[in-house]
């Protein structure tokens, strides 16, 4: 028995959780606007694909997000275009318990992230 719950528990923690239905946006004052809205004012983020207006980010992968409220560090390539541009990019996405509706996406060599905010 022990060792079916052990396995059990182990596939549940490795099996991610797709943040679909939910959206983060680099400004929570955003979060009751409607979609476009929020891209003509900042970037939304839906846990694969960032959007601002004629700018578009994706990541390889979609982020793993099953509980916001764990730390985690989710590292994915990537790509970002804008009208006669596209490149290669890598992002470093984090999220902490201490704040469990923020995540730091970092990208490039600046070291410093940007914040997206959880909404709803």
């Amino acid at each position: 028995m022990r060792l079916i719950l052990t396995t059990f528990m182990s596939l549940a923690m490795v099996a991610p959780l797709q943040a679909q239905n939910v959206d983060f946006v680099t400004d929570a004052k955003l979060c009751p606007l409607e979609l476009i809205d929020r891209q003509e004012q900042g970037m939304s983020f839906d846990g694969q694909d960032f959007w601002e207006i004629e700018y578009h980010c994706a990541l390889k992968e979609p982020l793993p997000v099953g509980n916001l409220g764990l730390e985690i560090t989710h590292v994915s390539a990537g790509y970002c275009e804008e009208p006669g541009f596209v490149y290669p990019t890598v992002f470093v996405i984090r999220a902490f318990p201490e704040e469990p509706d923020v995540l730091r996406v970092y990208q490039g060599d600046t070291g410093e992230p940007t914040l997206y905010h959880a909404c709803g």
